[in-house]
């Protein structure tokens, strides 16, 4: 995430807190667990065309958001091709 990111946007893009619950993995990790990495990775892609296509249209979620989402998908999506190639950050 980029610096002056404001600090609630960046907790609901990166974390948001329905998607932890106490004593299991984060969802997108058990998703990988229970569907494999490339169903996720392609998971993450139409959920960032998702962000995108309806940018800054649902009450309470800035545009601005939206896409760091967006972002977040598609990085994660490449992490996981990443992986798959068995290359390290």
């Amino acid at each position: 995430m980029e610096m002056g990111i404001d600090k609630e946007i960046e907790k609901n893009v990166c974390h948001p807190s329905h998607y932890l619950q106490a004593g299991r993995r984060e969802c997108i990790e058990e998703m990988r667990l229970m569907f494999g990495d490339e169903k996720v990775y392609w998971w993450c892609v139409m959920t960032a065309y998702k962000y995108r296509y309806r940018t800054g249209s649902k009450d309470g979620n800035p545009a601005e958001q939206d896409n760091k989402k967006a972002e977040f998908y598609l990085d994660y999506a490449e992490g996981l091709k990443e992986t798959a190639r068995g290359e390290t950050s």
